[in-house]
């Protein structure tokens, strides 16, 4: 399993009786890309057309990968001394794979469960919560699986007529506008749907700071016959601008301290 020391990862949820059920029946809403908030997300267009250097330079990228340092130096001499720089280059895989993406269904999780700006875009304001899961070395756990890998986050544009493997740069790359999400993401075949096979193991639920105490009731209620989930309540760090969480073991203490604040 890569990024071994990852062991948790985390879902932001605005509430509602039905995303607190969905937890329940270990359910998951994968989203297609036309619903993301950033245009660009699984939606990269490739600006004017493939150049034969370009081609040069992905094949060489496959050449490197393929083999042993001298060996591929002796393979990047064998084809300069044949290129023909008016071969016809036309390239028709970009646009297969963008037409795919479309339909793709997208899971989107973090590393970090106190980040300010994650629980105001993705958990109302900080009323909603955070589903946590257990990320194992397993291969029935989806966490570890080669489909849900961390999403790289870059300053420039990537040039795709110069990419060899489309999947990672257009489905798993973001603008480093981005980077303080820390997302990482399970991408499956078909989205606008839920699953229910692929959901990993939930072992806390975290109540955002400004959660009603109704709402906080109802997820305690539902789920607190799970003896895996663990329920932790968000709180402020005195004199930062910085959330901490605090493990709750009843209901009445979490009321109690919520109502002490």
């Amino acid at each position: 399993m890569k990024y071994p020391e990852i062991t948790k990862l985390y879902k932001y949820r605005e509430y509602s009786e039905r995303n607190v059920r969905m937890v329940a029946k270990k359910e998951a809403w994968f989203a297609i890309p036309d619903t993301f908030n950033d245009p660009f997300d699984c939606n990269m267009i490739p600006f004017g057309s493939k150049t034969p250097e370009d081609a040069q330079y992905q094949l060489f990228s496959v050449i490197d990968r393929l083999y042993e340092p001298a060996e591929a130096e002796q393979k990047k001499m064998q084809h300069l001394m044949s290129f023909n720089e008016n071969i016809n280059i036309e390239d028709n895989s970009l646009q297969k794979h963008f037409d795919e993406s479309k339909s793709i269904g997208v899971y989107s999780l973090s590393e970090d469960p106190k980040q300010l700006l994650m629980w105001a875009h993705y958990a109302s304001n900080h009323t909603g919560f955070y589903v946590e899961y257990a990320r194992e070395p397993n291969p029935l756990n989806i966490l570890s699986h080669v489909m849900c890998r961390p999403v790289d986050y870059c300053l420039d544009y990537p040039n795709l007529y110069r990419e060899t493997d489309l999947t990672s740069v257009n489905l798993f790359t973001k603008s480093e506008d981005w980077k303080y999400e820390k997302e990482w993401r399970i991408v499956s075949r078909q989205g606008n749907r839920v699953e229910d096979i692929l959901v990993p193991p939930v072992t806390g639920i975290i109540f955002g700071l400004k959660m009603p105490n109704e709402h906080r009731e109802f997820i305690f209620e539902t789920l607190k016959h799970d003896n895996n989930i663990r329920f932790y309540e968000c709180v402020r760090v005195p004199n930062k601008f910085a959330l901490d969480l605090v493990e709750i073991e009843s209901m009445n203490l979490l009321l109690e301290y919520n109502g002490s604040r």
